[in-house]
């Protein structure tokens, strides 16, 4: 898509902007988590109004991205520098550069506060465009999520840069409920895309599948070992009711949409666990919902397992409600799903 950003303006957030600004991150990020950060972050001493921005697309707030004072601790010296986290466009206006826009007018707005960088956690494939590059070399020390590559740890520096302003960041409390998320090491324009599969791409969704059940094995009606079973036959039948959602050419979900019971069904919905907040959970649930209606169906209903409280969240994000309507799995009678429907 071609980057068009003339009609997007990037202003400081007003205070009547706060509920927008919750949707756009919490839609952004697939999860309130995110939204809940910012909300910490204005509530503390570390907020910065002049660096919390946001984007305006036709009168319509579309992104925000925000800077705060974190602190470097380098034995016994501390020093305050400023952070970005989070960046958020929302999923309708993304590959416009908004995301490009807010960055670089919040840097630019930093730097001119003559501070001496700007860190974060981020995908280097998105902040390199930026001049960011990896910390270490600076002698800043970031902790990451353990599936995270080094190279998220990220700095940039500014006109003010000393050398001598390193050390390990340590995130202040408003960061505590988010430490273990994925939450920035992200593309915020990621280059996603869903497709449905031909019975050709029968390996990939084998693959996918064989990586689903061996992640959340509890979560599907049958079992890695009875899925390893399946000749090639079965695989490309069950790739032309499959789409499948790729990040950067890479496979990294999956969705099925089937009639059972003269019902549309999404069925085997997995998203890889380090692809979890580029939206492609909610892009393969459009997909399915497309394909339900193009099936002649209003609705479109799913099951979910007794337990997998994260799953059940995730589906009433996406408008989908209980039913009432509860069944054992097939493969354990002791083990129990709950229906859920919304319209296709």
């Amino acid at each position: 898509m071609t980057q068009d950003t003339t009609s997007v303006a990037i202003r400081a957030e007003q205070p009547g902007d706060r509920e927008a600004i919750a949707r756009v991150v919490a839609g952004a990020f697939g999860s309130p988590v995110e939204a809940r950060l910012v909300e910490r972050i204005r509530a503390s001493a570390n907020f910065v109004p002049e660096w919390s921005l946001v984007a305006e697309l036709d009168g319509r707030i579309v992104g925000h991205v925000m800077v705060s004072f974190v602190t470097l601790s380098d034995g016994d010296a501390e020093h305050r520098v400023a952070s970005l986290s989070p960046l958020a466009v929302s999923p309708d206006a993304q590959r416009r550069g908004i995301g490009s826009a807010l960055v670089r007018a919040v840097c630019d707005r930093v730097d001119g506060a003559r501070e001496p960088l700007v860190v974060l956690e981020g995908s280097p494939h998105y902040y390199r465009r930026f001049g960011f590059e990896h910390s270490a070399r600076y002698g800043i020390r970031i902790k990451l999520p353990d599936w995270a590559p080094p190279e998220a740890a990220q700095v940039l520096r500014l006109q003010n840069y000393d050398s001598s302003v390193r050390g390990r960041l340590v995130y202040p409390p408003a960061f505590d409920e988010v430490a273990d998320e994925p939450r920035t090491v992200r593309d915020p324009e990621p280059d996603l895309s869903v497709r449905a599969l031909e019975p050709g791409d029968w390996e990939v969704l084998r693959d996918l599948r064989y990586g689903a059940m061996t992640d959340t094995p509890d979560a599907f009606g049958s079992t890695l070992a009875r899925e390893r079973t399946l000749a090639e036959d079965e695989w490309r039948r069950r790739a032309t009711n499959t789409a499948v959602a790729f990040h950067n050419s890479r496979p990294v979900g999956l969705v099925g949409c089937v009639v059972i019971d003269r019902e549309a069904e999404l069925v085997s919905m997995w998203v890889a666990p380090n692809a979890r907040r580029l939206g492609a959970g909610r892009a393969l649930v459009d997909w399915a919902r497309t394909r339900a209606r193009e099936l002649g169906f209003t609705d479109i209903t799913l099951w979910v397992a007794d337990g997998n409280d994260d799953a059940a969240r995730f589906y009433e994000e996406c408008g989908f409600s209980r039913t009432g309507r509860r069944a054992p799995f097939e493969r354990d009678a002791t083990a129990f799903r709950n229906q859920m429907s919304r319209p296709a």
